[in-house]
């Protein structure tokens, strides 16, 4: 492997890796719906992609598009396709040689569609939020690591009115990182203050907070998962706008350990519900291709995940059925977009009404007026009943 440095190996963009398809994915996915529904209202939307890298992974016939490059192609369809708005992107690299790449990626096209910003992140933030104004912005900030990503670094993003965040969080790196709570080195000290900035907590002060779910909890993985959570929730707690950040696990394989999360901020409820069906349709995809190499198998995981499927469903007509209960005459709508968050990345609006059309014919909702999902619902008192 080659050289280790802030910004990561240095064969770390020589191929894609599974996990890196899955993100660009879901990125280039969103981006889609974002500029849609904002560019009817807005003429200019940016998208800003804090650490770039050099626009492609590997080379040749076999190179396949960095976030760079696939954030330019819809720019420039938005133009090709006559749109009313335009999408300008900011592209942020900070390793010389990698930027360098970068320039010559984004050579072929047009200028007004992107600007490629040499060096740290850091440094330019000031300047990049001058040049966007009040103008809506998506921020994708996808480190090697975990610098720049400190909630007190990137503060100044989260007072804008009009920012959404796509922030990758490695997790498992952090964990790394507390691990050196009872090392004696003297890089530890560093090290853990990196932990305390990353979550949001005072780094000479550890004891309340992560160090002391690092000693509490039983797992790593338990640990790692209160720190997304913990990023999350701060995230939005330091923002006067946002009103929802969540946490959705990438995966190399169906059921495998997260490689990272993607944390999703926005001021814009129906976001949540647009981000949900993306990230549901990939989990649905992983499923699709991880089971897909096994075979003989495939037929019987399959009828597992149709099984687990139709568990969870069971659970959330109870839970839909409860809040139900206690906010008479919501919408389909409107609980589509609280599950949405109370269970991001598990359910697609075709579950929702899966579930709601299974407690009407059960008795135990209906609807007033005609069925459709801006209608109320009216939840009756009854016994649990089972969907099949």
């Amino acid at each position: 492997m080659g050289r280790l440095v802030e910004h990561g190996p240095d064969d770390f963009f020589d191929e894609k890796k599974d996990w890196s398809r899955v993100k660009h994915s879901i990125l280039k996915k969103y981006l889609d719906i974002y500029t849609n529904i904002r560019g009817s209202k807005n003429p200019l939307l940016f998208f800003i992609d804090g650490f770039a890298g050099p626009g492609w992974y590997g080379s040749g016939d076999q190179r396949e598009q960095g976030s760079p490059i696939l954030a330019a192609e819809l720019a420039q369809r938005a133009i090709s396709e006559g749109k009313p708005y335009r999408l300008h992107c900011i592209l942020v690299e900070g390793d010389p040689d990698r930027a360098e790449q970068l320039a010559e990626a984004m050579s072929g096209f047009d200028r007004s569609l992107a600007t490629v910003m040499p060096g740290p992140f850091s440094e330019w933030r000031p300047t990049i939020l001058r040049q966007i104004g009040d103008h809506p912005a998506l921020f994708f900030l996808d480190p090697w690591g975990v610098k720049g990503i400190e909630l007190s670094d990137i503060q100044s993003l989260l007072d804008r009115p009009d920012t959404e965040l796509l922030i990758r969080l490695d997790a498992e790196r952090l964990r790394r990182l507390a691990g050196n709570e009872d090392s004696a080195a003297p890089e530890s000290v560093g090290k853990l203050r990196r932990v305390s900035l990353v979550v949001g907590e005072d780094p000479d002060d550890p004891e309340g907070g992560w160090l002391g779910q690092w000693r509490q909890l039983g797992s790593s993985l338990e640990w790692e998962e209160w720190a997304v959570a913990t990023y999350a929730r701060r995230l939005r707690e330091r923002s006067p706008h946002l009103q929802h950040a969540v946490p959705y696990p990438v995966r190399e394989t169906y059921r495998s350990r997260p490689k990272y999360y993607l944390i999703f901020a926005t001021r814009y409820p129906p976001a949540v519900g647009y981000m949900n069906e993306v990230v549901c349709i990939e989990d649905e995809n992983l499923f699709s291709s991880t089971e897909a190499v096994r075979g003989a198998q495939l037929s019987f995981l399959g009828d597992i995940h149709v099984q687990e499927r139709e568990s969870r469903l069971r659970d959330l007509m109870e839970e839909i059925h409860q809040y139900g209960i206690a906010h008479q005459r919501v919408s389909r709508s409107d609980i589509m977009q609280h599950f949405a968050v109370r269970r991001f990345g598990q359910f697609m609006k075709k579950h929702y009404r899966q579930a709601i059309d299974a407690l009407v014919a059960a008795g135990r909702a209906r609807y007033d007026g005609r069925a459709n999902d801006k209608a109320p619902i009216i939840f009756l008192s009854s016994t649990r009943v089972d969907p099949s």
